[in-house]
């Protein structure tokens, strides 16, 4: 196993990133500037399609966070680590990635578009992107996301649920403090917030 940078000598967050692709690498980059500039200890480990990291391979007591960026490892690998951290979050863009995460309970399986310009197509948009979402093997579930000018507070945004078929979006949005119906729903949110929910999470 290659040796891993250590940032700070204290281990908080694992960065497992695929090695040697270049994407794997540059998205290192920007988590190293990342968790740099907000003085974030994090420790990196680079990950091998070929050779790929397995759980006694890292010692996970020592995280409370396990980051997977662009390469999500074998079957099974992130249920394993899933149980040993409190949070593992994944960065991927291949197809594979959705194959291999197939049956893993994660807590965002949607996708979502800021929309602060343009009012009148945002139901639109949240039907296409539930369908795009079903599409990729997610839920049916699309969010579009705006400022609401009344508030006069550019930190809060709503967040609009859209489905198709079956799926509910309502235990979402009531989850979140709001409500609506079985296809469309929505709920408030602080930026901060939705910039954490938007990150593909999971949970142990």
């Amino acid at each position: 196993m290659a040796t891993p940078i250590y940032a700070n000598g204290v281990r908080r967050a694992a960065i497992l990133y695929h090695y040697p692709c270049p994407d794997g690498a540059f998205a290192a980059l920007a988590a190293h500037l990342y968790f740099s500039a907000t003085s974030t200890p994090a420790v990196f480990f680079p990950n091998t399609v070929y050779a790929p990291l397995r759980t006694v391979d890292l010692p996970l007591h020592q995280f409370d966070d396990v980051y997977l960026l662009d390469f999500v490892g074998p079957a099974g690998f992130v249920q394993e680590i899933a149980s040993k951290v409190s949070r593992v979050i994944i960065l991927d863009h291949h197809k594979t990635a959705l194959k291999t995460l197939n049956g893993v309970d994660c807590h965002t399986g949607t996708n979502a578009v800021i929309a602060d310009s343009i009012p009148e197509l945002r139901s639109e948009l949240g039907h296409q992107l539930a369908t795009k979402s079903r599409n990729l093997n997610m839920r049916g579930i699309g969010a579009v996301v705006y400022k609401v000018p009344e508030l006069e507070n550019d930190e809060i945004v709503k967040i609009s649920l859209r489905s198709i078929e079956n799926e509910d979006t309502t235990p979402i949005s009531q989850n979140f403090g709001g409500g609506g119906h079985r296809n469309a729903s929505s709920f408030m949110s602080t930026v901060a917030d939705f910039e954490r929910w938007k990150v593909a999470t999971v949970s142990s």
